[in-house]
């Protein structure tokens, strides 16, 4: 299968049952719990997520950004920066400004930090990744301790 759309060129979706297909349906079921607010996470004090960027953020925009994400991991050199727009269909603008901003040797891994700028109804949020890859494997969303 294959994305279409903006941003997309064409790229395959990720395949039910691979490992990135897993990654991506973990960040979007947190993400969509995470913005439902839920009873749940007002308890556990994630309330204040409420007011900030990713709570405008659909889920044809967490699409839209991936793919920007990977175009930046794999064109961009560090310190260039690349716009990214919400769609139409979002009610509120959502804007990010991404921007690798160091690239290193991490053991037989390259990997990247990018700074993600994500701006909404005059908030700002900002956010630092970190994707490492294999020689020329994909980019893979590493986990901070």
């Amino acid at each position: 299968m294959t994305c279409h759309g903006p941003g997309s060129r064409g790229r395959p979706m990720p395949q039910k049952g691979s490992e990135r297909f897993a990654i991506v349906r973990f960040v979007v079921i947190a993400l969509v719990g995470l913005f439902g607010m839920n009873d749940a996470l007002r308890a556990a004090n994630l309330a204040f997520l409420h007011d900030t960027p990713m709570a405008y953020v659909t889920q044809s925009d967490l699409t839209s950004i991936e793919h920007t994400i990977d175009d930046v991991l794999n064109t961009k050199p560090d310190g260039q920066a690349s716009n990214w727009k919400s769609g139409p269909r979002n009610g509120v603008p959502v804007a990010a400004v991404l921007t690798p901003e160091a690239t290193h040797p991490q053991g037989q891994q390259t990997c990247r930090t990018v700074l993600v700028k994500l701006e909404a109804k005059g908030q700002e949020m900002l956010l630092r990744p970190l994707y490492c890859r294999q020689g020329q494997g994909e980019w893979q969303l590493q986990k901070r301790n």
